[in-house]
C-alpha cells in the first residue's frame, strides 16, 4: 500500500464507463414516436439530469413525468432499464480500477442517480470495496460544490492530502483540489496510469 494515498476516488461517467445517451434515446425515440432530440430534452437534458441527480426530485418523479409528457407505452421500471444501457463499460480503465484496489482504498465519487447507481452495484467487479460511495443523488449537491468532496474527506477519515481523485471535468477537478485533494483529470488510461504512478500506484 501508497504510504501517502489511502483512498483513491474515481468518477463514473466518462471515467470508469463510456455514457452514449443516444442509445437510450433512439430506443425511446421508437416508442413514443417521438423526435430523438425531443427525447434527450425531455430525459437527458443537464437542467432534468441536475434535478434528480442532486436528489432534489426523485428518479421515480423524473420518470413519471417523462413518460407522461413523451406519452410514452411503458411503465417506470421499463424506463429505468433502458435509461441504463446509456454506460458502456470502459473495460481497461475499470482494470485499472481493480489493479489500485489491491494496493489501497478505492470508490466512487459521481455525480450521479438511483438507476445508474444500480447499474454499477450490478456491474462493476469490485462495487464492494467503494467505501465510502459518494454519490450526489444521496448526498444532495453535484460537483464542483465544496460540499460534495466534503464526505469523501469526512466519511473516509483520511486527510485530503492522502486522497486522489480523477474525473474528466476540469471544474470537478478543481473544486476537489481546492480542498487539498490530489485531483487529476481524466485523459484516458495511458495518463491514468501516470497520475497513479505519481502517488505511488503503479499499474
Amino acid at each position: 500500500m501508497s504510504a501517502d494515498i489511502k483512498l483513491a476516488a474515481f468518477d463514473l461517467g466518462n471515467v470508469m464507463v463510456d455514457v452514449q445517451e443516444s442509445i437510450p434515446a433512439r430506443r425511446l425515440a421508437e416508442l413514443s414516436g417521438q423526435p430523438e432530440a425531443r427525447v434527450l430534452e425531455v430525459i437527458f437534458s443537464p437542467a432534468k439530469k441536475s434535478e434528480f441527480e442532486s436528489g432534489k426530485i426523485t428518479w421515480e418523479q423524473h420518470a413519471a413525468s417523462a413518460i407522461a409528457e413523451l406519452d410514452l407505452p411503458i411503465d417506470e421500471p421499463e424506463l429505468r432499464e433502458i435509461y441504463r444501457t446509456s454506460l458502456i463499460p470502459d473495460e481497461e480503465v475499470i482494470a485499472i480500477v481493480a489493479a489500485v484496489a489491491e494496493m489501497t482504498g478505492i470508490t466512487i465519487a459521481s455525480n450521479t442517480s438511483q438507476p445508474h447507481w444500480e447499474w454499477v452495484q450490478q456491474n462493476l467487479p469490485f462495487v464492494e470495496w467503494f467505501d465510502p460511495p459518494i454519490l450526489s443523488h444521496l448526498v444532495g449537491v453535484m460537483k464542483p460544490d465544496a460540499e460534495f468532496y466534503r464526505p469523501l474527506i469526512e466519511r473516509s477519515g483520511f486527510a485530503p492530502e492522502n486522497i486522489i481523485f480523477t474525473d474528466d471535468r476540469p471544474e470537478n477537478v478543481e473544486g476537489a483540489a481546492a480542498l487539498g485533494i490530489r485531483a487529476f483529470l481524466f485523459r484516458g488510461a495511458d495518463q491514468l496510469r501516470a497520475d497513479l504512478s505519481s502517488c505511488g500506484l503503479s499499474v
